[in-house]
């Protein structure tokens, strides 16, 4: 039982998943401060983070970048530790570390620690939020660290096109408000009346963004700064706005001494001053100070980001909806074009659809059904058919936005080069898709209306019936990973645990979004259909991110309405960016694109579109690879395999089952996380990898030509298998095959059930494919080594290489020329850049051969994890017979002089492997 006295709430238990091994107590202060205990006894550290639910979206327009200015002061010192570098040293005199983030909606400190260290440095912590100093001196240097971070950004593509974003929205939305700060921002409040000694109003000036600015000396904007920072903090850093969350090895009851106590010494001080939060019980703006009145005002701008209880049913999301993006910006005439030009040679494009909010929806929301198949990989789906047509590296959808008052889809779609000559039609591709969706939807909700005849009846039948079983797998897979997924590291659990229990509410705080309260039969179907009717050109923006888009529109006539359309600068990075309507003609096509069928594919009762150009968009098959058997492999002992984790049972080291010529398999089931997955370690010792051999000196030596040809090779292979395996990645089944020094390195991961088979195919698609140079391979063939995986592949490279050092900081400079003199390994970009060139589909296919045919190649597999010795074996004599197969069918003619398999200045012995000779 705690020791403290203070009487506090208990509030709803946490859903945890079975395979979390954490105790949780979740309790509420008297103050309202609301705090979430976690026991875990396998943490080596301590990890704290309080979440306040506040952020930019407060900050005063004419103090832009108060609340994050206000997270970097509360590190400096409080009135019980009043020096600066308080917690810092402890920390970094204890094996600590810490950080803080401020977003829109809200601010979160954390720390971590190791574990015998924890109290001293929680009561310095807990400081912050109870009398921060906000020093006048620590205040004025602490502007040059937001200043110094916001100069960083500036060169940072994605803070850069963030900003651009911003520049689009509604002007009065408080998401348009610049988030980060400077010098200038929060040095000189813009706009802001004061008075000099005699008490008469200084006159104001105009700066060269036409914005009025306080004229009066650097003290007194000091000064006034610090009276913001303050009311900043008193305004919003209030007990009922502030979640504490600690993990660590402790007991609960000694972590609720740590925290009550301190925590419950968090004063609502704005209220104590008189000024409540309701808007009614504000007092007159006379009897504020200009600096609370700016911080008041300010402070309806963002909405109530925090958990208020409410069910999905209990809340009208589109009564909530306050969207910052809108046609009305752009005097109405969406879709709109985005022109931005990046400093990295990258070739993007992104669609934007302002949504309704739906935090408040839980499980309801439509969007993991929306980006689900948006982003769908697989055969049928957008990424598959436009990948096939050789116009785009990779799809991807997700919330760009998830406010309390909006969200904005965003789809992102990285091009090849010849996709972005055909970036329209791209574009029109995703709209079809989006009109497939909605054209299903449609039907499935028909489906059972006394109206409709025979056929009609079937087809909606079978529309519903597939969005049903594409919820269900949803379902199934978040369940499956919710359960048999360990618990992170306590720095990492922290923070996000603290925010999801403001945001969620305790009991939700690590399930929210894992559908644990979805069933087959609670598809969103009106939410879906809903959303999907906002997937329209006349609801989007769209952003062409390339230097070919720039070079394009600087080719042509400059837009005569300058104020909306046209070259534009944005205003806190001066970057430059262009927008423009959307020629009616292109957006006709868009809107209305091919008359839609729907007919049924192989898969009995899946839609599809069967008169599309280059292939058929459907929704996706069954995913064979969820698994449907979680049991613990019978090797393991009874008590293991019901038992639940025995994390603190020490760790044996792996049994050695194979040693042959082919290699060595080492085996290793696990019984202490006793969860049904396993991985594999498949080590390809081969020096032809990155190396070259050297006869005068008989070994290998590094070889920037075969290295390049190795990385393009692997990244064929990850685009070949990208919509085969894409299932299996859904399903929790992992794959990566990289290079080193010591050769090619497949490894797999995920689900045991599946894992072996799953692999051995992998590795069957790698050795046995057909040695083709044709550019006309077959897209369903079963090549990789093709012209068009080839040409994306190398463009990439290529681009990457030529702006490598473009928007780097100086210390990356420094770094990579460090790594370069110091390296025995690697000839620089230059060399890097020849080698890219130089690569053919005949080279990239005759390398492949001397990879796949050379004699003598070593491996060495570790199987771990749910796996019985039985089956590792399984695994290792099917992989010996793919690479001997492999081995005979492109087998080398000329083999080297020596068969030691070296790193370079390291050589390995074929038949005294762990020996290790330094040169």
């Amino acid at each position: 039982m705690a020791k403290h006295i203070i009487v506090t709430t208990e509030l709803p238990a946490v859903i945890k998943g079975d395979a979390d091994w954490r105790i949780y107590r979740p309790l509420q202060l008297p103050n309202g401060v609301t705090c979430l205990l976690v026991h875990d006894k396998e943490s080596k550290t301590t990890a704290c983070s309080v979440s306040i639910g506040i952020g930019a979206s407060a900050d005063p327009r004419s103090l832009s970048g108060l609340a994050h200015f206000t997270e970097h002061m509360c590190f400096l010192g409080s009135e019980a530790y009043p020096e600066e570098n308080a917690f810092k040293s402890y920390l970094s005199s204890h094996g600590g570390r810490s950080n803080a983030s401020t977003s829109m909606s809200a601010t979160t400190y954390k720390f971590d620690i190791l574990a015998a260290h924890a109290e001293k440095v929680v009561d310095i912590f807990s400081n912050f939020f109870i009398a921060p100093l906000f020093t006048e001196s620590g205040t004025a240097r602490e502007v040059n660290a937001v200043d110094s971070e916001n100069s960083k950004n500036e060169s940072n593509d994605g803070r850069r096109r963030l900003q651009i974003l911003k520049a689009l929205a509604d002007p009065t939305h408080h998401y348009s408000k610049f988030s980060t700060g400077n010098a200038k921002t929060l040095s000189v409040p813009l706009g802001t009346p004061s008075k000099d000694s005699s008490g008469d109003n200084v006159d104001e000036k105009k700066d060269d963004g036409g914005e009025c600015i306080n004229s009066n000396n650097d003290a007194h904007n000091a000064s006034f700064v610090r009276e913001a920072l303050l009311a900043f903090h008193r305004r919003h850093y209030t007990p009922d706005n502030m979640t504490v969350a600690i993990v660590g090895p402790q007991d609960l009851d000694t972590l609720e001494d740590w925290i009550v106590p301190r925590f419950a010494k968090v004063k609502n001080n704005w209220n104590v001053k008189g000024l409540g939060k309701d808007r009614g019980n504000v007092l007159a703006q006379g009897e504020m100070s200009a600096a609370e009145n700016f911080v008041e005002e300010s402070a309806y701008d963002a909405p109530n980001d925090s958990f208020n209880g409410h069910s999905s049913e209990e809340t009208d999301v589109h009564a909530m909806w306050n969207p910052a993006f809108h046609p009305g910006n752009q005097n109405g005439k969406w879709p709109v074009l985005l022109t931005t030009r990046p400093l990295q040679s990258v070739r993007k494009c992104y669609m934007y659809f302002p949504l309704p909010p739906t935090r408040s929806m839980g499980g309801q929301s439509p969007y993991s059904l929306l980006t689900h198949l948006l982003g769908h990989e697989g055969k049928g789906s957008c990424f598959a058919v436009l990948q096939d047509a050789g116009l785009v590296d990779s799809i991807s959808a997700g919330a760009r936005l998830s406010d309390q008052d909006q969200s904005l889809m965003q789809i992102y779609i990285a091009l090849t080069e010849k996709g972005e000559g055909q970036w329209e039609d791209v574009v029109r591709t995703i709209f079809e898709y989006c009109r497939l969706m909605h054209q299903t939807a449609k039907l499935a909700s028909a489906s059972g209306c006394s109206n409709s005849n025979g056929n009609d009846s079937k087809t909606q039948s079978e529309a519903l019936e597939t969005l049903k079983r594409v919820w269900n797998e949803l379902i199934a897979v978040r369940a499956i990973n919710f359960h048999q997924t360990s618990p992170s590291n306590a720095y990492a659990f922290a923070p996000g645990v603290a925010s999801n229990v403001r945001v969620f509410g305790t009991e939700k705080c690590i399930s929210s979004g894992k559908l644990l309260d979805q069933t087959v039969d609670t598809l969103p179907l009106t939410h879906f259909l809903s959303f999907l009717e906002k997937l329209t050109p006349e609801n989007c923006i769209i952003e062409r991110c390339s230097q070919m888009a720039w070079d394009e529109k600087m080719g042509m006539v400059a837009d005569q309405d300058s104020g909306i359309f046209g070259f534009q600068k944005e205003k806190w990075y001066g970057v430059e960016y262009h927008v423009s309507p959307i020629d009616s003609s292109v957006v006709e096509d868009w809107r209305e694109g091919k008359k839609t069928q729907l007919s049924t594919s192989s898969d009995k009762g899946t839609p599809r579109r069967s008169d599309f150009a280059s292939d058929t968009l459907h929704l996706p098959h069954k995913n064979r690879y969820i698994p449907q058997d979680l049991t613990l492999c019978k090797d393991l002992p009874i008590e293991a395999r019901e038992g639940g984790p025995h994390i603190s049972k020490q760790l044996q080291p792996p049994t050695l089952l194979r040693d042959n010529d082919f290699g060595r398999l080492w085996h290793k089931l696990d019984d202490r996380y006793c969860l049904p997955k396993s991985s594999i370690s498949f080590l390809i010792r081969n020096g032809a990898v990155q190396s070259a051999w050297d006869d005068a000196n008989n070994c290998w030596n590094y070889n920037s030509d075969s290295a390049m040809h190795t990385s393009l090779l692997l990244d064929s292979f990850y685009d070949g298998m990208a919509q085969e395996t894409y299932d299996a990645g859904l399903a929790g089944l992992y794959w990566s095959l990289s290079k080193s020094s010591m050769g090619l390195t497949f490894k797999f991961s995920g689900y045991s059930q599946h894992l072996t088979d799953f692999a051995l195919q992998m590795m069957r698609k790698f050795f046995t494919d057909q040695n083709q140079t044709s550019k006309d391979v077959d897209v369903n063939g079963n090549s990789f080594l093709c012209e068009r995986h080839l040409a994306t592949n190398k463009d990439r490279i290529i681009r990457h290489l030529k702006s490598y050092f473009k928007s780097k900081r100086a210390d990356s400079y420094a770094s990579y020329y460090t790594d370069f003199l110091l390296s025995s390994r690697g000839d620089g970009i230059d060399n890097s850049l020849r080698s890219a060139k130089a690569v053919t589909l005949d080279s990239l296919n005759e390398h492949y051969m001397l990879l796949s045919g050379m004699k003598g190649t070593h491996v060495d597999c570790l199987f771990s994890g749910n796996v019985s010795d039985m089956e590792a074996k399984r695994f290792f004599d099917g992989a010996e017979n793919i690479m001997n197969d492999a081995n005979q069918r492109y087998k080398k003619k000329e083999e080297p002089k020596s068969q030691k398999y070296d790193l370079g200045t390291i050589f390995f012995e074929p038949n005294d492997i762990d020996r290790r000779i330094f040169c």
